[in-house]
């Protein structure tokens, strides 16, 4: 099943790794604007720079705690 998401935003907490990660990816392989949130800096940065590979629109990531 293709789902577009072009014009969507999804906030993604617990984005930088696991089933966030793979839900970020998802998403901007599906054209959403993606913004993942997590504890980790350089784990967010990790993933923003796969996510940005892979992403049809714009990608960000934010350090904090929930």
């Amino acid at each position: 099943m293709d789902i577009r998401l072009d014009g969507r935003t999804a906030l993604i907490t617990g984005g930088s790794r696991g089933l966030g990660r793979a839900t970020a990816l998802r998403l901007a392989k599906a054209g959403a604007r993606v913004a993942i949130a997590a504890r980790r800096l350089d784990v967010v940065q990790e993933t923003v720079a796969e996510l940005e590979k892979v992403a049809r629109d714009k990608v960000a990531g934010f350090s904090l705690d929930v």
